[in-house]
């Protein structure tokens, strides 16, 4: 059996229903991401021109539509920091 992607279906103007591909949220962070750096670039363009008060607020509301973070990936080669392990397994050298 073939592996099929869940797609949700929404409502357009005519009445009836369409389908919408389900959406990576790795690959809709890394567009989200490079819409903000294009954004900031071309900002760039109209310093001088713009006010530095308008382009600091601008710069601002675009930061603010940046997505979280992701959490940090685990990793098994890394060693455990101090605080991530049990007193009775702590040695101090």
């Amino acid at each position: 059996m073939p592996n099929m992607s869940v797609v949700t279906m929404a409502p357009y103007a005519a009445g009836g229903m369409v389908p919408v591909p389900a959406i990576d949220p790795l690959e809709h962070r890394r567009k989200i991401l490079s819409e903000v750096r294009e954004h900031l670039d071309l900002l760039k363009e109209f310093e001088g021109i713009i006010s530095e008060e308008d382009l600091a607020q601008r710069k601002r509301d675009l930061f603010k539509a940046l997505p979280p973070a992701p959490p940090p990936a685990k990793d098994s080669s890394k060693r455990p920091r101090l605080g991530d392990v049990d007193g009775d397994e702590t040695q101090l050298i």
